[in-house]
């Protein structure tokens, strides 16, 4: 299930953050019933995101979780964060 949730501030992406520990990226311009991008294991397994924020740029986000971390993602790199 899906923990946390927020829009990019352009409008173009849903950022999800899931149970599983995963991060999913929905295009508003698609059929919002697949992840147009996706980061499995973002933050541990099990543990619920508290926080997920669009930034200006609508191209980075951060997330909150409570494994206990914080971290800041770029859209266009998702296969890792940029800080953590």
């Amino acid at each position: 299930g899906i923990t946390g949730v927020t829009y990019s501030r352009d409008g173009k992406f849903i950022f999800s953050g899931c149970i599983d520990g995963s991060i999913q990226v929905f295009s508003t311009k698609n059929n919002l019933h697949r992840p147009e991008m996706m980061v499995r294991e973002a933050h541990d397994f099990r543990e619920e995101f508290s926080s997920i924020v669009s930034f200006e740029d609508s191209i980075r986000m951060a997330t909150r979780s409570t494994d206990g971390t914080m971290k800041i993602w770029d859209i266009r790199k998702l296969n890792r964060p940029i800080v953590h």
